[in-house]
């Protein structure tokens, strides 16, 4: 239905404020966990079908997110990160730039979730959201860390290869090297081989981000570093 909407502008406007006042704040109006799960993910349908148009919107949109990213049903909390990734889409970053503190926040709790499709996905939807706005990682950076130690060989998986992906997509990773790189080298040596050549991979691209065509580009002479016990 979503997709043959001729006006999706005016959708949005009667949509989105109506899907706010059941699931935007807590405790929720609608109390049916599969019913504030449809309505997740049809705010993630309207954004992309709407793009930019839904700017205007990006407000009750990201207090959406922010109130179902505490919902105890884990596949809310997955459909929120789908929503997440897709405001970072279609959202300008001067639009969505000052709700992402409050994202980040929202989401960071579930990085610890018990579920380990929950954690990846949460961490998905962190790691596209830093690049509009990196302030958020300085409070991040602990739970992230833990995500690189995380009993779970899929989300270290993803953990280093999103580690490296902020090193080359974040405006200046020079300022987060502190928080970013001691993960990546504990990764090194992970018991997975694909995991420890993810993290060299990684780091590699950041030495190339920071000086092309030079050798050792990245110092870690400035970390310090946690000894194995």
């Amino acid at each position: 239905v979503v997709e043959r909407l001729p006006d999706v502008a005016s959708s949005l406007a009667t949509s989105v404020p109506t899907i706010a006042a059941r699931v935007g704040s807590a405790p929720f109006e609608e109390g049916c966990e599969e019913v504030r799960l449809q309505l997740c993910e049809l705010s993630e349908l309207l954004v992309r079908k709407a793009g930019a148009v839904a700017s205007p919107l990006c407000k009750e949109l990201c207090a959406v997110a922010c109130a179902l990213a505490a919902d105890s049903f884990p596949d809310v909390k997955r459909a929120v990160c789908a929503l997440v990734r897709a405001l970072v889409v279609a959202i300008p970053a001067d639009a969505l730039g000052a709700q992402c503190p409050s994202l980040a926040r929202a989401l960071s709790a579930n990085l610890g979730h018990q579920h380990a499709k929950v954690r990846a996905t949460t961490l998905d939807a962190l790691c596209d959201l830093l690049p509009v706005d990196d302030a958020p990682l300085v409070e991040l950076s602990e739970r992230l860390a833990m995500l690189a130690a995380d009993h779970t060989p899929g989300v270290r998986e993803q953990c280093t290869r999103r580690l490296g992906e902020l090193l080359v997509r974040l405006r200046d990773p020079a300022v987060h090297y502190a928080r970013l790189l001691p993960p990546l080298l504990r990764l090194l040596s992970d018991e997975l081989p694909a995991v420890r050549a993810l993290a060299l991979d990684a780091l590699g691209a950041a030495g190339e981000r920071a000086a092309p065509g030079a050798t050792g580009a990245v110092s870690y002479t400035h970390l310090t570093l946690p000894t194995k016990r």
